[in-house]
This record gives structure tokens, C-alpha cells and sequence, in this order.
């Protein structure tokens, strides 16, 4: 198990030695991170590295958990990385979200008056996002996401 802040550099936080793939049976592990929540505010991005029998590396794809402070809006972005469409699921319907780059620049503005949207991400350049999402009662919350 692999942890990040900013969802490009992860560092080892767990090792679990696999159980084989011999069978065709679904395998299940877990893992508790005890106390990051207290500790770190904001997203923190989680993905499964492993290490098959000849050397060779996999990632999973990376999920993020937004330890939200406070007057924060609730929110799930996927896939994160995405090559074309971000999702963006809010707890509350309306929000302002804008997309910029890591040096700052907003690229794109859009509004939503429900709780899911869909932005059209294609035509980015492969790299690192800022999506800032505003809420209509002054929350908000900062998400990266990579773009493919």
C-alpha cells in the first residue's frame, strides 16, 4: 500500500505479502490508516503496488480520500487519472468548479446547479490539475487529478 499528498509521488506505508495466483478466487486485503485523517487535511491518495513473482511492477489505479476541513464541500472526482471526462459528485447541488493548472492559471470555469457534472478534460495537456470546487454557502476544496 502506497501513500501520496499530491497524488504524483507515493511512499510505502504497508507491505502485505500476497496470497498467490494459482485460483481463480477473489482475494481481498485491507488496510487501516490510523489516525491521517486527524493529522492531514485534504485529499491523500491511496494505490496498491505489486510485485509479481519475475521482478516485475503494477500500480493500481489511485483513489483519493478527502479528509475535509471545516465549512468544506463533500465531493468525489473519478477517474483520477482520467484521460477524457472528470466526474464531480457533490454531497449538495451548486457549485462553482474551476480547473488550474499547478502553476496557477485557471483554465476552465463551470457551473453546476445539480450534484453531479461532467467536465470535459480532453483537450488538456497530459499533467497535473487543480480542480477548486466553490460552494454557494463559501466552502471549498482544493482536488489534483492527472490528466493522461
Amino acid at each position: 500500500m502506497q501513500r501520496s499528498l499530491d497524488g504524483l509521488y507515493f511512499t510505502a506505508v504497508e507491505q502485505l505479502n500476497g496470497r498467490g495466483s494459482l485460483t481463480s478466487a477473489k482475494t481481498t486485503y485491507s488496510y487501516q490508516d490510523i489516525g491521517i485523517g486527524k493529522t492531514l487535511k485534504g485529499p491523500i491518495y491511496y494505490r496498491l503496488e505489486q510485485v509479481n513473482t519475475d521482478g516485475s511492477i503494477q500500480h493500481s489505479l489511485g483513489r483519493s480520500i478527502d479528509f475535509l476541513t471545516k465549512n468544506a464541500s463533500k465531493v468525489n472526482i473519478y477517474p483520477n487519472p482520467t484521460n477524457n471526462n472528470l466526474f464531480v459528485v457533490l454531497l449538495a447541488p451548486s457549485a462553482l468548479l474551476e480547473i488550474y493548472s499547478v502553476a496557477g492559471a485557471l483554465i476552465q470555469t463551470t457551473y453546476t446547479a445539480t450534484r453531479e457534472s461532467v467536465l470535459n478534460v480532453r483537450k488538456l495537456p497530459a499533467g497535473v490539475y487543480i480542480l477548486l470546487i466553490k460552494t454557494q454557502v463559501g466552502g471549498q476544496t482544493r482536488h489534483y487529478f492527472i490528466k493522461n
